[in-house]
C-alpha cells in the first residue's frame, strides 16, 4: 500500500526540532504524554501517528503543525507576506516600480 504521507520525513522533522530545542526523547515524550519508545518509533518513521499526536508534538516543540507535516512554516510565510504587503502599501508608484525592478534583479542573479 502506497501512502502520500511521508511518516519518515515527519519523524525526521520532529527529531530535528527536538534536538534544536535540546530536548531528550524522554523529556519530549513526557510533555506530549506518550512513551519514549513510541516517540522513538515516530522519529524513525516506524509508526504512523495520528494527526492529533503530531499536533501535540508540534505544540510541545513550539512549532506549527504545517512545518512538521510539510516542512514549510505558514507562520513565517504569513509574516513575509504581511511585511511585503505593508511595504508595498506604503510605497509611492515610483517606489513600487523601483521595488519591482530590484526584486527582479535579485531573482535574475
Amino acid at each position: 500500500m502506497h501512502t502520500i504521507i511521508d511518516y519518515k520525513l515527519i519523524g525526521t522533522r520532529i527529531r530535528n526540532r527536538r534536538k534544536e530545542l535540546k530536548l531528550t526523547q524522554e523529556e519530549l515524550a513526557e510533555k506530549a504524554q506518550i512513551t519514549p519508545f513510541y516517540l522513538s518509533k515516530i522519529e524513525n518513521g516506524k509508526s504512523s501517528p495520528t494527526l492529533e499526536t503530531i499536533a501535540v508534538l508540534a505544540n510541545e516543540l513550539d512549532t506549527d503543525l504545517t512545518t512538521i507535516i510539510s516542512g514549510v512554516s505558514t507562520i513565517n510565510n504569513n509574516y513575509v507576506d504581511k511585511r511585503l504587503s505593508d511595504i508595498c502599501n506604503s510605497a509611492s508608484d515610483a517606489q513600487l516600480d523601483l521595488i519591482i525592478k530590484i526584486s527582479q534583479l535579485i531573482l535574475d542573479a
